[in-house]
């Protein structure tokens, strides 16, 4: 299937692990110019180096998206490379927990809004204006499915992937008669890098995905109707349609990827 990615360019922001790395990946081997963003020039060189072994060259750049100036910078330089961004992957994201949702301090909900929000905005802020001038563009903003939920340990968390689909559909609408798309999407559960090792920290060594998911499971019975956690490549996938061509009439969507739930 072709997605109509020849000749773009994209830019993910958050691509060194994860949900980015897999979108960058799925972007990248439909034939687009794929640049990453990160901090750590040690996981961006293991990431562009994990591309490259799947075929996808892409070029990488050190900037913070929590930094306002950092990441103006960074975006600056892959303009001057590139000329363009024609589609904008934001895939940031860090949590905390707390026992109660009045348990988290002002410095953790300030976190949450910098990493989850701030980042988000910011990137939009540096690309899309570019974008509506040409007349097309695609974001995909990585939401969650606790945006709808409410668990007291992720409040914060949770709060700001809220603030993230109220964006999602303000830019959608603004920008949707400019011809520049904007949607999210919302994973359920995803056995990510990260969240493997939140988990690793508190259940004994060589548990297994599985072992891990059932113990949620016996908790929360419908947690996920399929009964497993999901991947991040399921993710890129999904995000690399909804950037794409073929997704021409999707603008303002969340699309939930998270083997069905009772959400």
């Amino acid at each position: 299937m072709n997605l109509g990615y020849d000749g773009k360019v994209a830019l993910v922001v958050g691509g060194s692990e994860g949900m980015g790395l897999a979108s960058a990946r799925s972007i990248g081997r439909e034939g687009a110019t794929v640049v990453i963003i990160g901090r750590s020039e040690e996981r961006l060189t293991t990431a562009a180096a994990s591309l490259a072994a799947d075929g996808v060259t892409a070029q990488t750049e050190i900037a913070d998206a929590e930094n306002a100036d950092s990441i103006d910078a960074g975006i600056a330089r892959v303009l001057d490379r590139n000329g363009r961004v024609d589609v904008l992957v934001n895939a940031v994201g860090g949590w905390e927990s707390a026992e109660s949702a009045l348990d988290f301090t002002d410095e953790s909900w300030h976190y949450h809004l910098d990493t989850v929000v701030l980042s988000a905005a910011r990137t939009c802020r540096a690309v899309m204006p570019g974008m509506a001038q040409r007349g097309s563009g695609s974001v995909v903003n990585i939401a969650a499915q606790s945006s709808e939920r409410h668990w007291s340990v992720i409040a914060a968390y949770s709060a700001m992937k809220a603030a993230m689909v109220h964006l999602t559909k303000n830019l959608a609408r603004e920008f949707g008669p400019s011809g520049v798309r904007v949607n999210a999407v919302r994973p359920g559960w995803i056995m990510s890098e990260s969240q493997r090792r939140r988990f690793s920290s508190r259940v004994p060594r060589g548990t297994t995905d599985e072992q891990m998911y059932a113990g949620i499971a016996a908790e929360w019975p419908e947690l996920c109707w399929a009964n497993r956690f999901g991947t991040v490549e399921e993710i890129g996938e999904v995000v690399a349609f909804l950037a794409s061509d073929l997704a021409s009439y999707v603008n303002g969507a969340l699309w939930s990827v998270d083997g069905g739930s009772p959400v």
